[in-house]
């Protein structure tokens, strides 16, 4: 839809619905004299026209004498929207495993990369990026157009984190696993096997203490800063503890 506004000596100006663009149409004179530039500009300002006006189209249509032609004359400029807040976290949660892979690319089904997230205390394990308002536009008759601003979003601590001198970070309190519940960012002193370790849960590599409810099974390894419980037997395995 469009507001159209016609002069019948020299102009037909068309304007879009929301101001943001006007078409010119000039109206071939009909005593034969060509139409001046002073007057097409005269005739927009009439209208109210002051934002994003193409001088060069306005000239090169009154130098060539283009009639009957509807053409985009101004344009506005665009609100630039705000970008909503957000969390980066330390860890971006893997959908599938990953293994470690030599040199040679033989892969460890033993050892998955990304199964335990350690964490050392006095790491930023968090950051918020905070919302950005945006920027106004302007439409053709110079009227502000306002930007969406981005939305909030809740930056919430769990367990055994502090929030840094920016409070837009949050820092590990302890060694120990990265993890998020219900949307707060967590520490966990213990990782916990409930079954064997075995090609199900692969060699563990703790910062913090482990405790294993089944078995540690043939060639498999459990490394730990804290104390490794182990409810079951211990077969052909490698434990190592910086602890008990």
């Amino acid at each position: 839809k469009a507001l159209s506004i016609i002069k019948e000596l020299l102009t037909k100006i068309d304007i879009s619905e929301d101001k943001m663009e006007g078409r010119i149409e000039i109206i071939k004179p009909k005593r034969g004299n060509d139409v001046k530039k002073e007057s097409v500009y005269a005739e927009i300002a009439n209208i109210g026209i002051k934002y994003g006006i193409n001088d060069e189209i306005i000239n090169r249509i009154c130098n060539e004498k283009i009639y009957g032609e509807k053409i985009v004359f101004a344009v506005g400029e665009l609100p630039e929207n705000g970008e909503d807040a957000k969390i980066i976290y330390r860890f971006e949660e893997e959908s599938r495993p990953q293994f470690l892979i030599d040199d040679f690319g033989r892969v460890d089904f033993k050892t998955m990369i990304n199964k335990i997230k350690n964490v050392t205390r006095g790491e930023v394990v968090a950051e918020k990026l905070e919302k950005t308002n945006g920027k106004n536009g302007r439409n053709i008759f110079g009227e502000e157009v306002i930007a969406v601003p981005g939305k909030d979003i809740e930056f919430n601590k769990g367990i055994n984190v502090i929030e840094g001198m920016n409070e837009n970070q949050l820092i590990s309190m302890i060694d120990g696993r990265f993890g998020v519940i219900n949307g707060k960012v967590n520490i966990f002193p213990v990782f916990e096997v409930n079954g064997d370790v075995d090609l199900k849960s692969g060699n563990i590599n703790f910062a913090g203490a482990v405790t294993i409810k089944g078995n540690v099974r043939d060639g498999f390894k459990v490394v730990a800063k804290g104390d490794i419980i182990i409810g079951g037997l211990v077969e052909d395995a490698i434990i190592e503890s910086e602890s008990n």
